[in-house]
């Protein structure tokens, strides 16, 4: 076939493709305006695919969420991730709380114990879980963190509870204590006290545990430490290393507890009891609490990790470039 042949049949094979393919026209009515047959068209069709006229690529819409989500399950041995679009920075609070909220429903039997941690991104999850449900069932619910009392009841731990069990028609148990104490031996007495004792034991057992991750800076550590949380306080633990806090226990950039002072003060489910939990559910997102989620996800005592595209593109990424204990790049 000459050049100006093979020219001429290559524009033939584009321009049937374009009907059929972009146009949406059936094979007869091309084989119609282009005075071919319907088999010959059909041919054409085939040819163009043969020759790489036409190419095809099947694409999941989510594809990029599902990918990096795989990459956080293998980064850090995750059981499972949940990963939501990041593009429309107003709308991401609701759809990390909606996704979270959706998870817990498909995780919760009907006898679980459910342990609950407190803040703002825990608060939003709880709010999006149906309100009542009609049949009551064995589902209970534990404080496993002290109260914040002074700050906003609807943050707090034992109003999350409340709602938990409310909604899920089970029962809840919580604990009548601070969440920081005046001293270490008055918190290692209150933690005898049959109540407390008896809250933290059964959270440092439940099926699931509902957290939070709470970023530090040389400045504080957020909302729940606020009135406990000194000048001299904060400059410690950024002069010790810290990061971030799970159930108000602090962490390093590679994972490891930061044992202050104020932890020892703390009542919560320690963390090697919450090591323990199967199955430990953390609501995070945002720029600002990149480190403090690499330093829980390295700490292992994470299951499932629910955020946004952009915070995990940025953990990986920091995962990659910041040493972990072994002082090699944060795989576990």
């Amino acid at each position: 076939m000459s050049t100006d042949a093979e020219r001429q049949h290559l524009e033939l094979l584009f321009d049937a493709s374009r009907r059929y393919y972009l146009e949406q026209q059936s094979q007869v009515r091309i084989a119609q305006e282009l005075n071919f047959s319907r088999a010959t068209v059909s041919r054409l069709l085939a040819e163009a695919r043969e020759r790489g006229v036409v190419k095809f690529e099947v694409t999941h819409p989510m594809g990029g969420v599902l990918g990096i989500e795989r990459e956080l399950c293998e980064a850090f041995g995750l059981r499972q991730a949940r990963v939501v679009d990041s593009s429309n920075p107003r709308s991401l609070p609701g759809q990390v709380a909606r996704s979270a909220a959706e998870l817990i429903q498909r995780t919760v039997r009907k006898d679980s114990v459910i342990a609950v941690s407190n803040g703002s991104a825990l608060a939003a999850v709880v709010a999006e879980l149906p309100e009542k449900r009609q049949r009551s069932s064995d589902v209970h619910v534990v404080q496993m963190i002290g109260a914040l009392g002074k700050h906003n009841p609807m943050l707090d731990s034992p109003e999350l509870c409340r709602k938990v069990a409310a909604s899920f028609g089970g029962s809840y148990q919580t604990m009548p204590v601070p969440l920081i104490l005046e001293s270490a031996e008055l918190a290692v007495a209150m933690r005898r006290e049959s109540p407390i004792a008896t809250a933290l034991a059964l959270a440092a057992h439940a099926d699931i545990a509902l957290v939070g991750i709470g970023a530090t800076d040389r400045h504080g550590s957020g909302q729940i430490f606020e009135g406990w949380m000194t000048p001299e306080i904060s400059a410690g633990l950024w002069r010790d290393g810290a990061v971030g806090h799970l159930v108000g226990h602090h962490f390093d950039i590679s994972g490891k507890h930061v044992d202050s002072a104020l932890c020892r003060r703390l009542i919560s489910v320690s963390p090697d009891k919450l090591a323990q939990i199967k199955e430990v559910i953390a609501v995070a997102y945002g720029q600002k609490k990149v480190r403090a989620i690499l330093a829980a996800l390295r700490a292992g005592h994470l299951s499932t990790l629910i955020t946004d595209f952009g915070t995990a593109r940025a953990v990986l990424d920091l995962d990659r470039l910041t040493p972990d204990l072994d002082g090699s790049p944060g795989d576990q």
